[in-house]
């Protein structure tokens, strides 16, 4: 039987354990040579991670999750009993140090990667020369919109979709040094219809590596939020990079559903950030949406309309802070976004001009 002062030992030895990681992690974030080494066994182990469990048809991180939910709940129970508190507290600790450095050995150092836009290429961002831009993604959602008769938009699978995802993917990881040979693994969260009241579209698991989306989004949304998720699968680890990607793999895709659902995002993200300057110039060029969009347009509305409550704003608080302690701009605004997509225009010499806001 341990003597408490022997217990007491333990328990500072795995708390002063977790702070020295949690101080060592934060020095290598600041070591461009070691952030790069983290990402090499990141390319490298990834292929093993996702396929060891790519063939389960549901989410094995979502079954851990539930699990580590219902071992914290017992847990907490047993805290109540006094005698049996420290060595709780101990495997409590334990847990925590193992977890912390595998999620630091095969994601969290993914965050201090070198961003795919120099801090000098950021400036604060006009209005007016958003408004074309605004307008250009308009005009290509419409083009595409035009030939879908549905009411509103309907996408019949995602297999297709998933061959097409994996096909872009290859080249923009060439492309951007990250491995010849990805393989990105998708599937519906078992948290669905939960998803629906926190705003979140989907999440990535740093330990099983398999991409998650909630199958209950408005069915524009889907596309972009697969080629989003897997966008982190081959190591795109901020949000709004991970955004541009998932817009990259839409914008070089044959296929018309995840060109129409990324080009959706480009538009709406581009309209939110012009109307908080100019809240008119939105709220026009949404009343004078062609028909079919403004049905797509609604039924996401309504969607969340239907969704929204004191959950959604949970999940949006802790989510931002998340993405500020990784370097990262937030999940309210992602202007990175729209700089990465302006700077695309500028290197493909895409010269945007005002068009009239009525499309026909």
């Amino acid at each position: 039987m341990k003597t408490p002062e022997k217990l007491i030992h333990k328990k500072r030895f795995w708390a002063s354990l977790w702070l020295a990681q949690f101080f060592i992690f934060y020095l290598l974030s600041k070591m461009d040579r070691a952030v790069f080494f983290f990402e090499k066994i990141f390319i490298e182990t990834q292929n093993v991670r996702v396929n060891a469990f790519k063939n389960i048809f549901f989410s094995i991180g979502d079954v851990l999750y539930i699990l580590s939910g219902i071992f914290l709940a017992i847990t907490c129970l047993f805290l109540w009993k006094r005698n049996a508190r420290k060595k709780i507290w101990i495997g409590l600790l334990m847990g925590i140090n193992v977890l912390y450095f595998i999620y630091q050995l095969f994601w969290g150092m993914m965050y201090f990667q070198q961003p795919l836009l120099s801090r000098d290429k950021i400036k604060p961002l006009d209005t007016e020369q958003l408004k074309p831009l605004a307008e250009y993604y308009l005009q290509k959602c419409w083009t595409l919109r035009k030939r879908n008769p549905d009411k509103i938009y309907r996408l019949n699978s995602t297999t297709t979709l998933e061959q097409e995802i994996k096909r872009q993917q290859q080249a923009i990881a060439r492309q951007y040094g990250k491995g010849d040979s990805i393989q990105i693994c998708f599937k519906p969260s078992l948290y669905g219809r939960l998803m629906n009241y926190t705003g979140i579209l989907g999440y990535y698991n740093p330990f099983t590596s398999e991409s998650q989306y909630n199958p209950y989004l408005p069915d524009i949304q889907i596309p972009f939020t697969l080629a989003h998720e897997t966008s982190h699968q081959i190591g795109f680890a901020r949000e709004e990079e991970a955004n541009f990607i998932g817009f990259l793999i839409g914008e070089n895709s044959t296929d018309e559903n995840l060109k129409y659902s990324a080009y959706w995002f480009a538009f709406k993200t581009i309209l939110y950030n012009i109307s908080r300057k100019d809240k008119n110039y939105s709220l026009q060029i949404l009343k004078n949406l062609p028909k079919p969009l403004l049905n797509d347009y609604k039924a996401e509305v309504k969607f969340y309309r239907e969704h929204q409550g004191r959950i959604q704003k949970f999940f949006s608080l802790t989510n931002n802070l998340f993405l500020k302690s990784n370097r990262q701009d937030g999940s309210i605004s992602y202007n990175y976004f729209i700089y990465l997509l302006m700077d695309y225009h500028k290197e493909k010499g895409l010269h945007l001009k005002m068009q009239s806001q009525k499309h026909k």
